[in-house]
């Protein structure tokens, strides 16, 4: 017998977001609906709202440990400050110890080591020496193979940044050229973009009459 348990972990920056859906969500011409209503699953959502979990809700949890980790990284490190980080991960060692000895351990150690690069601000080196405190008394190659892996990424990651950081401060030029200085709401969607958006808005500057239309979605 097959069982189906649709589960929705939420992790955004809303709190106290709720989930809005049922079966009439499906889209579907309504023709088409009432020769298949009595075929479409009735399934009930299981939503997970992990912004109204504290930190010790998620660790008194009946999981995996590498289940606990997930679910506290996705809560708790996103943007959080590197004081944070740092004090996180020693309260979480624990874990990642439990962890190691879980069916694969070692790839998701590594995977959150990865994430941590990619949603904090730590640099790469700081990463890298929480990741081999945390499983230092572990497989010696993993850990270095892991490092490795971790720096390569650390240096890659610090290029795109460069090459926003350049193109954000050259947009800027153009833009106060053009239009003098800049509202505050301007600076704020220039250092949030992506590369993709940066090259956008500077192919609009020529041509556009105002801030507005170099910014027009």
């Amino acid at each position: 017998m097959l069982f189906v348990i649709p589960v929705i972990v939420y992790h955004g920056r809303r709190k106290g977001w709720r989930l809005q859906w049922s079966q009439s969500d499906v889209a579907m011409p309504s023709e088409l609906r009432a020769e298949l209503e009595a075929f479409l699953p009735r399934l009930q959502v299981v939503f997970d709202d992990l912004m109204t979990c504290s930190e010790e809700e998620l660790l008194a949890r009946p999981l995996p440990a590498m289940a606990i980790l997930c679910l506290l990284c996705l809560r708790f490190l996103r943007k959080a400050s590197n004081a944070f980080v740092e004090a996180a991960i020693a309260r979480w060692t624990p874990l990642f110890e439990r962890a190691l000895t879980e069916p694969g351990g070692q790839e998701l150690v590594a995977a959150v080591s990865s994430y941590l690069l990619h949603v904090t601000n730590l640099p790469a080196e700081k990463v890298v020496e929480l990741f081999q405190k945390t499983v230092r008394e572990h497989d010696p190659e993993f850990i270095m193979s892991t490092a490795s892996r971790l720096r390569a990424e650390g240096r890659k990651e610090g290029r795109v940044e460069g090459r926003v950081e350049g193109r954000v401060e050259v947009l800027r030029t153009l833009l106060e050229a053009r239009f003098g200085l800049l509202p505050d709401d301007v600076s704020r969607r220039l250092a949030a973009a992506s590369l993709e958006q940066l090259d956008r808005f500077a192919r609009r500057v020529v041509a556009a009459s105002s801030l507005e239309a170099v910014f027009a979605d």
